[in-house]
């Protein structure tokens, strides 16, 4: 007799208690199989809640079950998505939806392998095999338990995936072979001191000796597996497999006489196991049967004396509006025509109940498929809530994309402006170090051919020593101005040490022209440095274009003083000023004149420019009446 759970028994209580049973399968694996961190997350609550919600109302579970798939299908949780699939499939098949649950279980497959969860689709195939399994679908039943038995990663999953497929072959009658799977499972569960699943195994054995015809045997199997059972382990669920191998019995034994000792031995063993009372009543309804059939009338009546007392406890509707006709059927056998009449009218009020009761699973059962389309309609709306999503953000990207190109292409261009302009003022950075360098060496055969012009007058007056010592001097001075024209910058005390050297030449001379003074502050910063050579050109001018043309003895001043940001330099004289100089000069002087002066003025702009320095130079006249004279300033920064 098959205890395969349906509305149609009119007893909501035991739909309660068996869905409560196969849902704590589910409830176990979410807990079990994430860690404790996971377990604490919303989609998590939120389906142990829906699972609480499918005892009392499998109409709420269901639609809270729709909003945590809506809600993992927007966040793109897979793993979500596919448990709440699981869930779905389990309340349709505790609701004899077998079709529906497959659906749902085979949608969870569709989407679990995106969260590689592959302990979570070993358990849709093992649940998808046990429907196979009911409705006698064996080789489709064998598949999902070999794929449950591959991809379990926990060893009781992969053992009860293992005893799937035993049962599975003894559905095809490969009897050797479920056998030796029993046989192999067995091993495992007593490993793990499994005593339940032991006797569950023995009493499936049982069943294989039954289809061998073997029926001692299977009975011996099956009385063995029963008595080792404990009702402090056992539930209603729990024992439909005893039931099943019960009813396999049932139908292979003919005799009479050995069904009722197997009824009895099962009566017997539901009350020790302490069995719900409906199961018991069905026990001895189906005794008062066998009685009936055989004619005998004690037994019968004291059957119904005790279905009676069950009947009273009993929340089975249609299992005690059974009794009530059977009792009424043996009352009017009897004369009783007021128990007849008594009982009759009870079997038609708990036949009422029956009706009332399919009327309402009918209602359910529409409601169920109801939720189910709202469910659907719900995940297609979602789905294309996120194909609109995505098509969003693929044009925001696409926009994005040619924003950042864009910016890249504005980037470059900009880029490439700033190296075309720092192309363009290393060239001219380039060009005027050109520049600088041939000023400085323009400069430089300037100074020898003055030079040069005081040892010819030298020699030219027969003065020997006055033209070696002046030689002696002039070689000095020379190596001086070639080491330093190498160099752009030398050290302040260096160009001093130059400028008096040059000094003193000039001087030796033009010693009837002039006289020369030259001082500089004592804490003057002699570490700065300058361009070579950058004061001589002016105390040259001074000398050649102002002091030897005076008619008396001149007088040059070169004073170097410390100010607070710079060093001011003073050249002053007091020949026959710049003026009276352009009057008295040849072609020839003019052009070393324009050379000279100007080369300096130019240097002095070029370094300020290239170096960044702020070198600042006035030249005008001296005194206002008389030989003017000329005053040069140079102010060198810090």
């Amino acid at each position: 007799m098959s205890m395969s759970v349906d509305f149609s028994n009119g007893h909501k209580a035991v739909l309660r208690n068996n869905l409560s049973t196969a849902l704590l399968t589910t409830l176990l694996l979410l807990t079990c199989c994430l860690s404790a961190q996971e377990a604490s997350q919303p989609y998590v609550l939120s389906l142990q809640k829906a699972e609480q919600a499918c005892i009392q109302s499998p109409e709420l579970g269901i639609d809270m079950v729709k909003e945590v798939i809506a809600d993992s299908k927007l966040n793109r949780n897979a793993l979500e998505e596919g448990q709440a699939y699981i869930l779905l499939g389990d309340i349709y098949e505790m609701n004899n939806q077998k079709d529906l649950a497959l659906n749902r279980y085979r949608q969870a497959l569709s989407i679990l392998p995106r969260s590689q969860a592959a302990n979570w689709i070993a358990l849709a195939h093992y649940k998808m095999g046990k429907i196979f399994l009911d409705q006698k679908r064996s080789s489709e039943a064998s598949r999902a338990f070999t794929q449950c038995k591959n991809l379990a990663l926990t060893p009781a999953l992969q053992i009860n995936c293992q005893e799937g497929l035993a049962d599975a072959a003894a559905l095809t009658g490969n009897l050797d072979q479920s056998q030796q799977l029993y046989a192999d499972t067995r091993g495992y569960y007593q490993v793990q001191s499994d005593s339940l699943s032991l006797a569950r195994l023995t009493a499936k054995e049982a069943k294989l000796y039954a289809f061998r015809g073997n029926l001692s045997q299977a009975q011996q199997s099956y009385s063995n597996s029963v008595q080792t059972l404990s009702p402090q382990f056992l539930s209603r669920q729990g024992y439909i497999a005893f039931e099943q191998v019960n009813s396999v019995l049932i139908d292979s034994i003919k005799d009479d006489r050995e069904k009722i000792a197997l009824r009895r031995f099962n009566l017997d063993n539901k009350s020790r196991l302490k069995l719900p009372a409906d199961l018991l009543l069905e026990e001895q309804l189906a005794l008062a049967n066998l009685y009936k059939s055989n004619g005998e009338s004690n037994a019968l009546k004291e059957v119904i004396r005790e279905a009676r007392a069950l009947a009273q406890k009993s929340q089975n509707s249609a299992q005690r509006a059974n009794f009530f006709q059977l009792s009424s059927e043996w009352n009017l056998d009897q004369g009783d025509l007021e128990g007849a009449k008594s009982d009759y009218q009870n079997y038609l009020a708990e036949n009422a109940k029956v009706f009332q009761e399919k009327e309402d699973a009918l209602n359910r059962q529409l409601a169920i498929i109801r939720n189910q389309s709202i469910v659907d309609v719900a995940a297609k709306d979602v789905d294309l809530e996120l194909k609109e999503r995505e098509l969003l953000e693929s044009q925001m990207w696409t926009q994005r994309l040619i924003i950042i190109g864009l910016g890249l292409l504005l980037l470059a261009a900009l880029v490439s402006l700033l190296l075309i302009w720092r192309n363009v003022k290393a060239r001219q950075k380039a060009n005027d170090l050109l520049q600088l360098r041939s000023l400085r060496t323009q400069m430089n055969p300037h100074f020898i051919f003055n030079a040069l012009n005081s040892v010819n007058n030298f020699i030219s007056q027969s003065d020997e020593r006055a033209a070696n010592k002046f030689l002696s001097d002039f070689s000095k001075l020379m190596r001086m101005v070639l080491d330093y024209s190498q160099q752009d910058f030398i050290s302040f005390e260096e160009e001093m040490q130059l400028l008096q050297l040059y000094l003193k030449l000039e001087h030796l001379r033009f010693r009837d022209k002039f006289e020369y003074t030259f001082t500089q502050d004592e804490d003057l910063n002699k570490q700065i440095e300058i361009p070579p050579m950058l004061i001589q050109p002016f105390v040259e001018n001074a000398v050649w274009h102002g002091l030897r043309y005076k008619a008396e003895k001149g007088v040059l001043l070169v004073d170097v003083a410390a100010e607070e940001d710079h060093i001011l330099v003073t050249v002053q004289d007091n020949g026959i000023g710049r003026d009276r100089s352009k009057e008295l000069k040849t072609k020839n002087q003019n052009q070393y004149r324009s050379t000279g002066l100007r080369n300096a003025q130019e240097r002095i702009q070029l370094i300020n420019q290239l170096y960044g320095k702020s070198y600042e130079l006035s030249v005008e006249d001296a005194y206002e009446d008389g030989d003017v004279g000329t005053l040069v300033q140079i102010k060198i920064p810090h």
